[in-house]
C-alpha cells in the first residue's frame, strides 16, 4: 500500500502557513509541528494548498512511499529526505564464535562494516539544499 508524508525540502525546516493551519481546521485536524507527516488532514492541506502551504522558508513537498514504515531525516540546514526500510542498505547482525585464544569478536567485513546509506544520505541532502 502507497502512502504520501509531507517533508520539508528547502533550508529554514518544517512549518506550515496560517492558511494551512486554517485549512486544517476546516477539515477537522489540529496540525501543529508536531503533526505526523502522514496525517491525511495535513496531506490533503498541501496537496490543496500547493505552495500556499509553505510556513515561514519552508518548502513543502509530497513524497509517495510504499509500506508503512518510514523516517524523517534532518539535515543540519533543516532540508529533510524520508528514508524507508525499501530505500536503505541494511546490515545483517551475525553471532560471532571466538575461542579462548581469541576473545574479540571477528571483525572481517561480512560481520562488521560502517553503515553503507551514511554517505549516500549526506550526497542526497546536499543536493536537496544546492536545489
Amino acid at each position: 500500500m502507497n502512502h504520501k508524508v509531507v517533508i520539508n525540502t528547502s533550508v529554514g525546516g518544517f512549518s506550515l502557513s496560517d492558511a494551512a493551519l486554517a485549512r486544517g481546521r476546516e477539515l477537522g485536524g489540529e496540525l501543529h509541528k508536531g503533526t505526523c507527516r502522514h496525517d491525511p488532514v495535513l496531506v490533503a492541506v498541501v496537496e490543496e494548498l500547493g505552495e500556499a502551504a509553505n510556513g515561514h522558508l519552508a518548502y513543502l513537498q509530497l513524497r509517495a512511499i510504499e509500506g508503512s514504515q518510514y523516517s524523517i531525516i534532518l539535515g543540519d540546514s533543516g532540508v529533510e529526505d524520508v528514508l524507508t526500510p525499501e530505500s536503505m542498505e541494511w546490515t545483517q547482525v551475525s553471532a560471532v564464535a571466538t575461542t579462548s585464544e581469541d576473545p574479540k569478536p571477528s571483525t572481517r567485513h561480512e560481520d562488521v562494516h560502517p553503515m553503507r546509506h551514511e554517505g549516500r544520505l549526506r550526497r542526497r541532502l546536499d543536493s536537496l539544499e544546492r536545489e
